[in-house]
């Protein structure tokens, strides 16, 4: 492994733990926390076309479905990551329908197992139309950096020549790492464009931070 491999992988294994002590009744709370935070935004609000995420049963993820059937009442396509195991790629699908359109991908493994992706019959979106994408991960730090499960779906999807939106990661605040603290970065990892938690919503680049705090 290189010195780079290494340090993700011990950064994988403390995240993980804290993750750990997540509670579900937690979870839940902070998860409309980070919703609220994102329907607020004016960004989000300008987006037509945006991709969410499900989370992982097995894993402590923020769940965005209600921001999602919010959003898709309001009148914004509303895209979610069907999963290729085989290429290892992501495809936006279109759903109109959280409770008709996901089904569980029955190919998962592991901490993935049960993950409820679109069905094969929604529409798929090319990545050049959406204006924003939500990003899941496993730590993220206040400088864009952001570090996944080490499968490197949404490295693959972020890097996709068309895909032209925002990125913003989405976690608790137990995954951002402390100001000082910086995530290994390879030449192929994309920054993020902004960081939301239940606490902040935190821009990068030429953007601002919100403060923490708040509900």
């Amino acid at each position: 492994m290189t010195d780079t491999a290494d340090a993700k992988q011990l950064l994988r294994a403390q995240l993980r733990a804290r993750l750990a002590t997540v509670t579900p009744e937690l979870a839940a709370a902070w998860s409309e926390q980070a919703c609220q935070r994102i329907e607020s935004a004016p960004a989000f609000g300008a987006a037509r076309a945006v991709m969410l995420f499900v989370p992982m049963s097995a894993r402590a993820e923020v769940d965005l479905r209600p921001l999602a059937t919010r959003a898709r009442h309001a009148g914004k396509t509303i895209a979610l990551p069907r999963v290729d195991w085989q290429s290892r790629t992501l495809s936006p699908r279109i759903v109109r329908d959280l409770a008709d359109d996901l089904e569980p991908d029955t190919a998962a493994r592991g901490a993935a197992a049960g993950l409820l992706h679109p069905r094969e019959r929604c529409p798929a979106i090319n990545p050049a139309n959406l204006e924003l994408v939500l990003v899941p991960g496993l730590g993220f730090d206040s400088e864009g950096g952001r570090i996944g499960h080490g499968a490197g779906f949404y490295d693959r999807f972020l890097a996709h020549p068309a895909l032209r939106a925002a990125a913003w990661g989405v976690g608790f605040e137990c995954q951002v790492l402390p100001a000082a603290g910086r995530l290994p970065r390879e030449p192929h990892d994309r920054s993020l464009d902004a960081l939301v938690t239940e606490s902040r919503l935190m821009m990068f680049g030429s953007g601002q931070a919100e403060p923490r705090g708040g509900g």
